[in-house]
């Protein structure tokens, strides 16, 4: 098994904070649904907005927020929100 190969989402953040998009625009563009609605948590989670669930507290450290993303994500992300590919970073 191997694993996917992974980018720093800091890029995707940066953009997505910087422009006009709702985490709900984002998702109902990447087809990312719950409940028929665009799927915003999972948006924010990906963009290291929100912590990884709801329990995901680490009593030493806190909430523990994604720092990377999986290539196929961050290119379609990247689409979205106007990042080219060559500025994610492994």
């Amino acid at each position: 098994m191997t694993s996917a190969l992974k980018v720093a989402n800091k890029p995707l953040r940066e953009a997505f904070l910087a422009s006009n998009l709702t985490a709900a625009d984002v998702a109902r563009r990447m087809g990312w649904f719950s409940r028929g609605y665009g799927d915003t948590s999972r948006v924010r989670r990906k963009l290291g907005l929100r912590p990884e669930t709801s329990s995901g507290r680490n009593e030493k450290y806190g909430p523990r927020h994604r720092h990377h993303i999986d290539v196929e994500h961050a290119e379609a992300l990247g689409e979205i929100l106007g990042v080219a590919p060559w500025e994610l970073e492994p």
